[in-house]
């Protein structure tokens, strides 16, 4: 969508629409001593459809040639003392919705009033992030694609003067929303069309636009190196893995490489391990932490970030065939050390494991983290509400949760004791990929084994299984992949 902002009088824009935020407290104002002529309108919208600006109410109201703009939706965002960034998100995304339905080509944003001790600036992403997000629809397949129109534009209304500073936050916002929507893309694609060879070509775009370095290990290079955990889970495919790694250098003074790296499995069928039909019909979105990091990636360049970070995204499809990997067999990783295979759906901590110790090896990181769907283990725990994250450091695991409750892409810690990490010991290698036979603690034995492999680096581990994919459409988080992930690491790269 293209974005303007203005600065002008509310009665003197003309729109075919404004969206007019409004507090419980701010309407009872406007009934008690209405001020512009328009005002009076809403005491019959009041009347006849019960608004009364709660959080999330919209009604439309006509105002009668009282101002120059025809149409108002009027907004309800709960009481003041209780607002905050995400109640803002959520009430303009679903403004956008109500606009959409009206099939309207765009529209003028007004600004909540401040409160809560909220800052200008966040307010305003907090706005840009709920109308971009909220606006977005994948219909890259239907054959008639106005049947869901997205909005052209929109116009900002600044009480402040100073727009040159508002239009740098709705510059930042705006890249990064795209971001978030370019993941929702590659997760929403089809796993016959989103092959790692296409990631790869995703990234080395990424690379040229934004002058970042761009390397792409190939199966025989990676046969050289001894990636064989990586090579193992794609061994079934005609479509063969790749080891994707973007650099960032936004800092040549400092030696000190953050790495963030993305499991992607564009296909799981669980390989002989096979998922039931229904477990495997949203496996195309087993790539959802590669996603991420790309997006990741074109955020901090375009952002200029004075840090340098390292993308990593092992690529690969699990798959049957007659070359699959195979339950009971013993595989020497990148590290040495030997896994053995419980089970072959279990695979995500594998390609995981040679891509940590490879990336950790060359780059040599002060932090690393990684993003996985990795266990349905997650969503018992915590539904599609949070992202389970499992750490070997306070510092960059607190890090984490506070990006996280700032952009509402909300984490919550899991322990790794030591007994979690003797579930992973097999009898007859090192380790093995699946830690109690009954599925105990499944999400944590699954960070554990990971953990093998990041050794003593201040490590993370998020499990996006559950966020990374919705199954119903919300506010500003769209049905199908949400790009979970992008505005949460990019938030703690910042402060980090």
């Amino acid at each position: 969508m293209k974005t303007e902002i203005i600065y002008s009088q509310f009665e003197e824009v003309e729109d075919i629409i404004i969206l007019m935020p409004l507090y419980e407290e701010s309407l009872s104002e406007i009934l008690i001593s209405p001020k512009l002529g328009f005002e009076k309108l809403i005491k019959d919208i009041v009347s006849d459809t019960g608004f009364r600006a709660e959080h999330k109410q919209t009604a439309f109201l006509n105002t009668s040639g009282e101002i120059k703009t025809k149409r108002l939706l009027l907004i309800g965002l709960g009481k003041s003392k209780e607002i905050d960034l995400e109640k803002i998100r959520k009430a303009y995304g679903n403004a956008v919705k109500k606009v959409k339905a009206e099939k309207l080509p765009g529209f003028t944003v007004l600004l909540p009033v401040l409160s809560n001790n909220l800052e200008p600036e966040d307010v305003l992403t907090a706005v840009i992030e709920g109308i971009e997000l909220g606006n977005y629809v994948f219909n890259k397949y239907k054959s008639d694609k106005n049947g869901n129109v997205n909005i052209e534009k929109y116009r900002i209304l600044s009480n402040s003067k100073n727009l040159e500073d508002n239009r740098k936050i709705i510059l930042k916002a705006k890249n990064l929303c795209e971001n978030v929507m370019l993941v929702r893309d590659l997760v929403n694609e089809s796993g016959s069309s989103l092959i790692p060879s296409k990631i790869a070509q995703y990234a080395g775009d990424i690379a040229r636009e934004h002058n970042l370095k761009c390397t792409i290990i190939d199966e025989k290079q990676m046969e050289t190196l001894g990636l064989n955990l990586i090579l193992s889970v794609g061994r079934a495919s005609i479509n063969p893995p790749r080891l994707i790694i973007l650099e960032y250098i936004g800092d040549t003074a400092s030696k000190d490489n953050i790495m963030v790296v993305g499991k992607g499995i564009t296909f799981d069928s669980g390989g002989l391990d096979l998922k039931t039909s229904s477990g495997m019909e949203t496996m195309k979105m087993d790539m959802a932490g590669a996603g991420a990091v790309l997006g990741i990636m074109k955020s901090i360049a375009q952002l200029r970030l004075k840090k340098n970070v390292i993308g990593v995204i092992p690529a690969s499809e699990n798959l049957i065939g007659p070359k699959s990997y195979k339950p009971g067999d013993i595989i020497i990783s990148y590290s040495k050390q030997s896994v053995e295979v419980i089970n072959t759906d279990a695979e995500g901590r594998l390609v995981l494991g040679d891509a940590i110790s490879y990336g950790i090896e060359k780059y040599n990181p002060k932090y690393v983290i990684d993003m996985a769907t990795l266990t349905g283990a997650v969503l018992v725990i915590f539904g599609e509400c949070v992202a389970g994250i499992v750490s070997n450091n306070d510092y960059i695991a607190k890090a984490l949760y506070d990006a996280g409750q700032q952009s509402f892409e909300r984490v919550w810690q899991l322990p790794l004791y030591e007994e979690y990490k003797e579930m992973i010991k097999s009898d007859i290698a090192d380790i093995k990929n699946i830690g109690h036979k009954s599925g105990y603690a499944g999400t944590i034995t699954g960070a554990a084994f990971i953990q093998r492999f990041a050794r003593d680096t201040p490590w993370v581990h998020i499990d996006i299984a559950g966020t990374a994919w919705s199954e119903s459409e919300h506010e500003y988080i769209s049905k199908g992949g949400t790009g979970y992930g992008v505005r949460l690491i990019t938030k703690m790269l910042e402060k980090l």
